[in-house]
C-alpha cells in the first residue's frame, strides 16, 4: 500500500513537471502571438493616420465611389 501511493506521488509529480514545461512553452507562444499582433496592429494604425492625413479628414467615413473603369484620375507626383 505504501509502494503504490509512492508510485502514484513519483507519477504525478512527473506529471506535473511536463505540465509546468508545457505551459511555459504555451505561454512564450502567446506571448510571441501578442507582439506579432501588436506590431500589426501598429503598423495598421500608421497606415490608416497616414491615409487621414493624405486625404486631409481626421476622420474618414468609407463610401464606395461611383467610379466607372477608366475614369480613374491619378495625382500628380
Amino acid at each position: 500500500m505504501l509502494q503504490d501511493l509512492r508510485e502514484k506521488i513519483q507519477a504525478l509529480e512527473a506529471e506535473r513537471t511536463r505540465l509546468l514545461v508545457e505551459i511555459g512553452e504555451m505561454r512564450k507562444a502567446a506571448e510571441s502571438r501578442v507582439a506579432a499582433l501588436e506590431s500589426e496592429v501598429g503598423q495598421m494604425r500608421e497606415e490608416a493616420k497616414a491615409l487621414r492625413e493624405l486625404l486631409g479628414n481626421s476622420k474618414v467615413t468609407i463610401s464606395a465611389p461611383n467610379v466607372q473603369k477608366n475614369q480613374i484620375s491619378s495625382a500628380p507626383s
